[in-house]
C-alpha cells in the first residue's frame, strides 16, 4: 500500500481573485502537483512530488565539418571525412544513433535530385548527461553522387530518444548561419579538371595544376583544388586527370 505524506491544501485563501486550478502527473510511482499561487502581491509557480522531479531526456548535433568542401565526378580518390559532435544536453544517460545524408538542388542537367546517406550510421551509446562525442564518416563523393554535378548541403541527425520533446536540435544542416557548422561555402561536386570551378576545364586549369605541380599538403604554393585524388601531393595523376578533361564544360553551370 502507498504511503501519502499531509495533505496539502490548495483551495482559494484570502485575497484570491482566482481559483489556483492544480495540475496533477503521474510518473512510474511518483505523483506531481503544480498550481500557482496568486494571491494579491505573489504570483509563485509552485511544485510539490512525491519523488524526484521526472529528468528530461535530450540528444543533439553540436557541430559538423568536413576535411574537404569539393568533389570531382568521375575520379577515384582517397575518401572525405565528415566529422559530426554529438551531445547530451539532457539529464539521462542516452544511447541514440547518428546519420549523416547529402543533399541538392534538382541538377538541371541530369534532371535529378540526390538526397542521400554518405555511410553507415553510427550509434552512441551511454552518453552522459552534458557529454559530448565526436564521430567521424568516411566518404567517398563520386561513389555516391555519381555524375550528379552541383551544389551540396550535408545534414547529420541524431535520432529521437523516447521521451524527448525538444526536437530543434537533431539536426544540424550544413552550410548555414549555425554556430557549428564548420564551413561557409556549399560542397562542390565538379566536373572533373575544374580546378577554379567555372564548369569548363581550359588553359586556366591546366596551367593552376602546372603551376603547384610537386607540392605538398602544408607546403607554400599548395591548392587543394589541384589535388583531384585527394592524396595531399600535386602530381603526374593530377596533371594527367586534366590533360584527360580539357575542353569539357557544362550548361547550364550547376555549381
Amino acid at each position: 500500500m502507498t504511503a501519502f505524506g499531509a495533505a496539502q491544501n490548495l483551495s482559494p485563501t484570502t485575497g484570491n481573485l482566482i481559483l489556483p486550478t492544480p495540475v496533477i502527473a503521474v510518473s512510474g510511482s511518483n505523483v506531481y502537483v503544480a498550481w500557482q499561487d496568486i494571491t494579491q502581491g505573489n504570483g509563485d509557480v509552485l511544485f510539490r512530488g512525491s519523488g524526484a522531479p521526472p529528468q528530461i531526456p535530450d540528444v543533439a548535433v553540436m557541430a559538423l565539418n568536413v576535411s574537404r568542401t569539393f568533389a570531382y565526378s568521375g575520379v577515384t580518390a582517397n575518401n572525405l571525412t565528415v566529422s559530426v559532435t554529438a551531445s547530451n544536453p539532457g539529464q539521462v544517460t542516452e544511447a541514440f544513433t547518428v546519420s549523416v545524408k547529402a543533399s541538392n538542388s534538382t541538377d538541371t542537367n541530369t534532371n535529378t535530385k540526390v538526397n542521400i546517406f554518405i555511410a553507415n550510421n553510427q550509434t552512441v551509446n551511454n552518453l552522459a548527461p552534458g557529454a559530448s562525442q565526436v564521430l567521424q564518416f568516411s566518404w567517398n563523393p563520386a561513389g555516391s553522387l555519381g555524375n550528379n554535378l552541383g551544389n551540396y548541403m550535408i545534414t547529420a541527425y541524431a535520432s529521437t530518444v523516447p521521451g524527448e520533446t525538444n526536437l530543434s536540435n537533431n539536426a544540424l544542416a550544413c552550410p548555414s548561419l549555425a554556430a557549428g557548422c564548420g564551413w561557409v561555402v556549399p560542397f562542390k561536386a565538379k566536373l572533373k579538371g575544374d580546378v577554379n570551378a567555372d564548369c569548363k576545364v581550359d588553359i586556366v586549369d591546366l596551367a593552376t595544376v602546372g603551376r603547384t605541380y610537386g607540392k605538398m599538403i602544408a607546403q607554400p604554393g599548395y591548392n587543394a583544388a589541384a589535388d583531384f585524388n585527394n592524396d595531399d601531393t600535386i602530381n603526374i595523376v593530377d596533371l594527367v586527370l586534366v590533360a584527360g578533361s580539357y575542353g569539357q564544360s557544362v550548361t547550364p553551370c550547376p555549381y
